[in-house]
């Protein structure tokens, strides 16, 4: 099995290492391992998946460094495409790289494999389904920085999901903040339709969606849960459930802090639908929430009863107040929530 080691050089657009596909520019690996120190993979444009890096049944291993302004012009992974092997990541910044003709991860595009990505930023990548990672693996991010992330180009007008991570089996979110990012449809900071878990304080802020889920969007149908421990869902905007939309199971939420987030319709912090009960616990608060629907619109939780009887329960200590105009529609819907 082929290994390689670099340092401190430069990969500039055009083929400088092919070894499995000529359409496939600037670091091309496949079924051996690559370890990248300090490197500068920049400008590349490739046909196909990997517009800076593409490693395919292999491991990859990235420390610091700069992955940038590469794309793919018909294919995933605008910066690193990743697929059936092992990729670490760490200290390294991917930005502004691009799949383009409505594909998937901008930044980064991990396909059933293990990934430890930490201490990293990836921010103004674009993509239609996961503008800074798009993950159908599992994928751990550790302390990273995900933001700016969003739309590219897309033929059809489609809308885009999951602007910052966009989730379609196995997500573990420790720290960091996915913050700033955009979709114009639903899961602007997080897209999941799996299973995820967020936890050691990580910060989901400022993020836009123009369908549902500012924050994140759990619209999972395949039986995995999403878990929220000791995460913050602020500032973020969204048609609906500004801060979290769940259409999904749900597992732990504990310790979580749901504020500040505006919904143009429904469920300004948390809107919840399709019959997936759930239950907020450790002291978890949903504040200062707006939706500016009407009637009644939720400010702070919308238990939308329309597509299935849908139940969230506020306890041990957990609380919803100070949401305009309301704090939990419809009545009875919310247990333990007043007002």
């Amino acid at each position: 099995m082929a290994s390689l080691a670099t340092a401190g050089s430069t990969l500039p657009s055009g083929p400088v290492l092919s070894m499995f596909d000529p359409v496939h520019v600037g670091l091309d690996e496949f079924g051996g391992s690559v370890f990248l120190t300090d490197e500068t993979v920049n400008g590349n444009t490739c046909t196909y998946g990997g517009g800076g890096i593409y490693n395919e049944d292999g491991h990859l291993s990235v420390t610091g460094g700069t992955v940038n302004g590469n794309t793919t012009s018909f294919g995933a992974g605008g910066g690193i495409a990743s697929s059936l092997g092992s990729m670490v990541v760490s200290g390294a910044t991917i930005d502004d790289n691009a799949a383009l003709q409505g594909y998937e991860g901008g930044g980064l595009y991990l396909d059933y494999q293990g990934t430890s990505i930490s201490k990293s930023t990836i921010s103004g990548n674009t993509a239609q389904y996961g503008g800074g990672v798009y993950s159908e693996g599992q994928t751990a991010l550790v302390d990273d920085n995900i933001d700016g992330n969003g739309l590219a180009s897309n033929p059809d007008g489609a809308a885009a999901y999951g602007g910052g991570v966009y989730n379609y089996l196995n997500l573990q979110a420790e720290g960091g903040q996915i913050d700033g990012n955009n979709a114009t449809g639903d899961g602007a900071g997080v897209y999941n339709s799996y299973e995820a878990s967020l936890t050691g304080g990580v910060q989901i802020e400022d993020n836009t969606a123009g369908g549902n889920g500012g924050g994140l969007a759990n619209e999972d149908s395949s039986g995995g849960t999403t878990a929220l421990v000791t995460a913050t869902v602020s500032g973020n905007s969204a048609a609906n459930g500004a801060g979290v939309y769940n259409d999904g199971p749900v597992g732990r939420w504990n310790g979580v802090t749901v504020s500040d987030n505006t919904a143009s319709n429904d469920g300004g912090g948390v809107y919840a639908t399709g019959g997936f009960d759930f239950v907020m616990t450790n002291s978890s608060t949903v504040s200062a929430n707006t939706a500016e629907g009407t009637p009644a619109p939720g400010g702070g939780i919308y238990a939308d009863q329309t597509n299935g009887a849908t139940t969230v329960t506020l306890s041990d200590n957990s609380t919803a107040s100070g949401n305009t105009p309301d704090n939990c529609d419809p009545s009875g819907s919310v247990v333990g929530c007043t007002g």
